[in-house]
């Protein structure tokens, strides 16, 4: 089983485990008496620690899956609106920049990512028009995604992982919608070999009542290709949380979504195609210009307002993250935030937190993990259900583990009438 485990932790980059490798061997040729005083090994128990988290970072065990040619990059070629897009998402940015919180400085995670987007505001800055849309063409393989999407293929262990990844995340997807049982490890069947893509892909979209079509944009991404296009793992969480939010409002007069920290726009993508009235998102400005392209791209460049603009017939509203303060009040029935409350400076959490209780009318949505990673200014990352009850004015209708993702918690609070808002709600 070490060796099991050493072998699906490998795609993860061998280079790396190689020491780590070494010293599993040493420990299980060992005598007996003598593994306790090697485990204490200076640097030992950590190499075991790691092992064993990679080991856990995916659902399934994939260890003896037999790689094949159901993987591909997407391609985004230019089509006749590429101009528009391209200039429309200029000026987005010169508005923004106007703004004086343009320059607020990241107290988070996001301020060293951000530092590798200053060729592409160059771009900007200069309204290089072919600069700026060769980067979004090719969004995966910049430094544009780091931190929300896949991107470059830097090794044959990094595709490795990114394969095992998606192939993990759509097994989830499956799992979850009954289209495959779910493996015990107490009995019975126990792991994967292959994978019948274009089969289990048709099962899927039997089973949700949207379109799961593949977004157009994301070029340079690297993914699962099935009959719908090419999916990434970030595609697939999107579907699924498309899919708790359209059955949470199933039935709602009014299904307006705010997504705040959207990533590259995979969710907003997902729930215009589920049948929101309209949807929001907030975001840091570079990563909105990204979102702004993505989701024109993929729907319609008709479809999409950005900030400053004045077309109250799109159904998707891409505006900078200050712009949530001077929305009007109740205008969301639903708030989503997935895969980075946790991350961003516990100040603007909270904040965010009491924005949402005066901005949507029904439910927050969080889905988001709870590992208190160490942070940049407070030390460890936030545990939203702490923040939540920090504020007060939500109840906790659910939690449970995300089908999707290890460590990561699914919870939906009810936002308390605006006027009962100051008292503190339990959630416990």
């Amino acid at each position: 089983m070490a060796f099991q485990n050493l072998r699906k932790a490998s795609a993860l980059g061998r280079a790396r485990l190689r020491h780590a490798a070494r010293i599993v061997l040493i420990y299980w040729l060992s005598p007996g008496r003598f593994r306790h005083k090697i485990s204490q090994w200076p640097g030992v128990t950590k190499l075991f620690s790691m092992v064993n988290r990679e080991y856990h970072r995916f659902i399934h065990d994939l260890s003896g899956f037999e790689f094949s040619n159901s993987f591909a990059c997407r391609e985004d070629v230019p089509d006749k609106n590429q101009q528009e897009i391209v200039t429309r998402l200029i000026n987005y940015y010169w508005r923004m920049k106007s703004s004086p919180e343009m320059s607020r400085a990241l107290l988070d995670i996001w301020a060293e990512i951000s530092k590798k987007h200053a060729a592409f505001s160059a771009a900007l800055e200069r309204r290089d028009v072919d600069t700026v849309s060769h980067f979004l063409l090719n969004v995966c393989n910049t430094p544009l995604a780091t931190g929300f999407e896949n991107s470059v293929l830097n090794s044959k262990d990094h595709k490795q992982f990114l394969e095992l990844n998606v192939v993990d995340k759509f097994l989830a997807l499956a799992e979850s919608l009954g289209c495959l049982p779910a493996q015990c490890p107490e009995g019975g069947k126990w792991g994967y070999r292959s994978l019948h893509v274009d089969n289990l892909y048709v099962q899927i979209q039997a089973r949700i009542p949207f379109d799961l079509t593949a977004p157009a944009a994301g070029g340079g991404s690297y993914g699962l290709r099935t009959k719908g296009g090419v999916f990434t793992e970030r595609n697939l969480q999107a579907i699924s949380t498309a899919l708790r939010v359209h059955r949470l409002l199933e039935g709602a007069p009014r299904k307006v979504v705010a997504e705040i920290g959207g990533g590259i726009g995979a969710l907003t993508y997902y729930l215009a195609k589920a049948g929101m009235d309209a949807t929001y998102i907030f975001d840091l400005p570079i990563v909105s210009i990204l979102q702004g392209y993505f989701l024109m791209k993929s729907h319609g460049p008709e479809q999409v307002c950005l900030w400053g603009e004045e077309d109250h017939q799109a159904r998707i509203n891409v505006f900078p993250w200050w712009a949530l303060e001077t929305s009007p009040e109740k205008l969301f029935t639903l708030v989503v935030n997935q895969d980075s409350m946790p991350e961003i400076d516990q100040d603007i959490s909270l904040n965010y937190l009491n924005l949402i209780k005066k901005k949507a009318t029904d439910y927050f949505l969080s889905i988001n993990q709870e590992g208190q990673a160490p942070s940049i200014k407070n030390g460890t990352q936030s545990v939203v259900y702490e923040l939540v009850d920090a504020v007060g004015g939500f109840r906790r209708l659910s939690r449970e583990r995300d089908w999707m993702r290890e460590g990561y918690v699914a919870e939906t609070y009810q936002i308390a009438p605006l006027q009962a808002s100051h008292e503190s709600v339990s959630v416990g």
